[in-house]
C-alpha cells in the first residue's frame, strides 16, 4: 500500500498502476518507487495522516516505525533457529536478527550460499526485524579465508555487542 501511494504521488514508475491488487510484480519495477520512499520518509507521515486505505491504528503504528529503518549493505551470515544473522558492512560492526515475514530466509537462501553480500532495508515489525521485501544480493564469490574472517568477526561482535533483535 505504501509503495502504491508513493508511486501515485511521485510517479516513480508511471506505467505501474495497481500494486496492492497485483497478483505478481517484477521486483525490479518496484525499485524506483522504493528508492523514492526511503529517500523521503516524510511520505510515511503523509500516508499516516491521510490514511487512504483506512488502516487500523495498529497498522499505522507499525508503518510509523519504518522511519527507523536500517538501510545499507549487509552480509547475510548464517541462519539460526529463529532468525538469520545480517552483519552490517558500513554500520560499525552490528549484527541483526532478521526474519522473513512469509517465508523463512533459510528457505530462500540455502546455507551453502552463505555468507552473501547484499543491499537491504531492515524495518521493525511487531518487536522483530524484517526486510522491506527486496533483498539485492551481489554476485561475489567468498572464499574460505574471507568466510573464516567473517565468522571470527561475528563471534567478536556477538560477544561484545550481542545481536540486535529490535530497531
Amino acid at each position: 500500500s505504501i509503495l502504491e501511494y508513493t508511486n501515485q504521488r511521485y510517479k516513480a514508475a508511471p506505467k505501474l498502476k495497481a500494486i496492492r491488487t497485483a497478483k505478481s510484480i517484477d521486483p525490479a519495477k518496484l525499485l524506483p518507487i522504493r528508492k523514492v520512499l526511503w529517500e523521503n520518509t516524510k511520505i510515511i507521515d503523509k500516508f499516516i495522516l491521510e490514511n487512504p486505505y483506512s488502516f487500523k491504528q495498529r497498522d499505522l503504528d507499525i508503518l510509523s516505525g519504518w522511519k527507523r529503518r536500517v538501510q545499507e549493505r549487509f552480509i547475510m551470515l548464517k541462519h539460526l533457529k529463529n532468525y538469520t544473522v545480517f552483519m552490517s558492512v558500513e554500520g560499525g560492526g552490528k549484527l541483526y536478527a532478521v526474519i522473513g515475514i512469509t517465508d523463512s530466509l533459510s528457505d530462500m537462501f540455502h546455507p551453502s550460499n552463505l555468507p552473501l553480500f547484499m543491499k537491504a532495508v531492515l524495518i521493525p515489525f511487531e518487536n522483530k526485524i524484517i526486510y522491506d521485501s527486496l533483498l539485492m544480493p551481489y554476485n561475489i564469490h567468498i572464499g574460505s579465508n574471507m568466510r573464516r574472517g567473517f565468522n571470527e568477526e561475528y563471534r567478536k561482535i556477538k560477544a561484545e555487542k550481542g545481536i540486535i533483535t529490535k530497531i
